[in-house]
């Protein structure tokens, strides 16, 4: 494994003559001992298939492909598709992809792995939370991002991305990763996820699940009463059901995912 990460990347960057797009957020990784871990957390084996979103300069990819038997690697942008053509011309098991990730169907895959770019962080994991042929995903995302995947209602973090999250997958937050393991360097530090879908999930319509929690969530300090009687009245009445009624008076960043898929599975029929 290469440990001039720096050094190799800004001699790429230079050679192509990049022009990195910050709409993109195009930083790569330049420390050896984070890209380690991340090798380390994706486990691969010589029978897995692995898509990496957002391949870069091949840094992971290259790692990703010596130790897997194939690596599918989706990159959006143009100019680093050429590149990787050229630094992974010797990689006879990678797949590459010019696409924008959030408009293509996922292919079947044993893992996933990115350093997902934050512009499309929150898209990106609902997308991957949806689209769920594969085991597990080894993510970096911005660390207060990250923070909100776990979050405990009441807490300022818990919104319904934490609801959504909770109840199709199980989340595990991994090391966290100084900004100055990469290149440019961002902003904000990172941390690593390792996201696993489950298997069973307790709701058939996710789509009406997402659009009752995003009704309740834009009035998120209000309690569940008030927040009814403002974004769907005609809610209030099913109130006095005697299931939910202890929760009228609970504030909507209180109440937990269970309490949640309670009320949505009593409020369904009129949403």
């Amino acid at each position: 494994m290469n440990c001039d990460l720096l050094e190799e990347t800004i001699k790429i960057i230079k050679h192509y003559n990049l022009k990195l797009k910050k709409r993109w957020g195009q930083s790569f990784l330049v420390d050896c001992n984070v890209l380690e871990k991340l090798v380390s957390y994706v486990n691969p084996c010589p029978s897995d298939t692995i898509l990496e979103i957002g391949a870069g300069i091949g840094t992971v990819t290259r790692e990703l492909a010596k130790r897997c038997k194939k690596v599918i690697a989706v990159e959006i942008d143009r100019n680093l598709v050429k590149v990787l053509n050229e630094v992974l011309k010797d990689f006879s098991n990678i797949e590459l992809i010019e696409s924008d990730v959030l408009s293509m169907r996922l292919p079947r895959v044993d893992k996933i792995f990115s350093n997902t770019p934050y512009s499309i962080s929150s898209p990106l994991l609902i997308k991957l939370l949806k689209e769920r042929e594969y085991n597990y995903a080894i993510l970096t995302f911005q660390r207060e991002f990250a923070d909100r995947l776990v979050a405990r209602p009441g807490t300022p973090n818990y919104g319904r991305l934490t609801v959504l999250v909770s109840i199709l997958a199980h989340v595990e937050l991994k090391d966290n990763v100084s900004r100055s393991s990469f290149f440019p360097q961002p902003e904000v530090d990172s941390r690593i996820v390792k996201v696993m879908p489950r298997r069973e999930i307790p709701v058939k319509d996710l789509t009406l699940f997402e659009y009752f929690t995003s009704l309740l969530f834009s009035q998120r300090r209000r309690t569940l009463y008030s927040a009814l009687k403002h974004v769907k009245p005609i809610l209030v009445s099913l109130l006095s059901d005697e299931r939910i009624k202890p929760l009228a008076s609970k504030r909507i960043y209180q109440l937990e995912p269970e309490e949640l898929l309670q009320l949505f599975e009593t409020f369904k029929p009129f949403l």
